[in-house]
């Protein structure tokens, strides 16, 4: 698991017993201390810790009543640089798909109603949720992360976030959040128990138009994508392994993906491995 840093837990400036408890269960899960708001600002928690002799902290979780929030004292008053859950660009390729267009990670995945997709690297579950709700109810998809504030920030959010038609967040509650490392959860899967495995590794050069993945590369997980976990993929896939990158990206050459599907002026594009009567050398 990815090291949380020095963080610690707390609720909004007057917080009610429910996020307290909340509060509490995420800090042990955490392996963080949970401070108790009393009106008083981040800062001046964060101060007081110090004070204690207990070190110096760099961010909070922040659990307030409509959602959990992860400031960076370096970034407080700065709502643009919060980390919380959000569908991001989920529900308009849903609505799009909806319409009868055509979604390019879909494509590129080949998924319909109830296949198995497991998400590697599932972020804020934006891809997930569009893969939840093609393969519907009678489908699963499992999604993994290796940072726990990721994990908790998506978990949370999934079982809560209410701005949506009913099913997307139908969608949205069936997707399984798993906190690990992919590669140590696909050595824990039998062969071919997924028909699809995806990976959406955090890419080395940011999109720099892209601000809505700024929040979350101080949490996420840089490590390149390994050819070992891209062959574990391939053992535990019936049909597909997909990975995205930049379409300017060489990661996919690197791992020997030659396949490639990606539309014209695309900023990303999806290589993919047909795993069926196949084998990966």
């Amino acid at each position: 698991m990815k090291d949380v840093g020095r963080i610690a837990v707390t609720t909004s400036a007057r917080g009610g017993r429910h996020q307290v408890d909340l509060g509490i269960r995420l800090a042990h899960e955490l392996g963080a201390p949970f401070i108790t708001r009393a009106g008083r600002s981040l800062q001046s928690l964060a101060d007081a810790y110090s004070e204690d002799g207990r070190g110096e902290l760099e961010a909070f979780m922040v659990v307030e009543a409509d959602r959990i929030s992860v400031v960076r004292l370096a970034d407080a008053g700065r709502r643009s640089a919060e980390l919380f859950f959000h569908p991001g660009m989920a529900l308009s390729r849903i609505r799009r798909l909806k319409q009868g267009g055509v979604d390019q990670m879909v494509e590129a995945m080949g998924i319909s109603s109830g296949d198995h997709v497991l998400d590697c690297t599932i972020g804020l579950a934006s891809d997930a949720i569009v893969s939840s709700w093609v393969v519907g109810s009678r489908g699963r998809v499992v999604g993994v992360e290796v940072s726990p504030v990721l994990s908790i920030i998506t978990r949370e959010g999934l079982t809560s976030y209410t701005e949506a038609d009913p099913d997307v967040l139908d969608a949205m509650r069936h997707i399984e959040v798993v906190a690990s490392d992919h590669l140590d959860y696909l050595r824990s899967c039998a062969d071919k128990s997924f028909d699809v495995v995806s990976f959406d590794p955090m890419f080395r050069e940011p999109v720099t138009s892209s601000a809505g993945i700024a929040p979350i590369r101080p949490w996420a997980c840089h490590t390149p994508l390994s050819v070992e976990a891209l062959s574990e993929a391939c053992r535990v896939a019936r049909r597909r392994v997909v990975v995205k990158d930049r379409a300017d990206g060489d990661e996919l050459d690197k791992l020997g993906v030659g396949h490639k599907i990606g539309a014209k002026k695309s900023r990303q594009e999806y290589g993919v491995i047909f795993v069926e009567g196949e084998r990966w050398d």
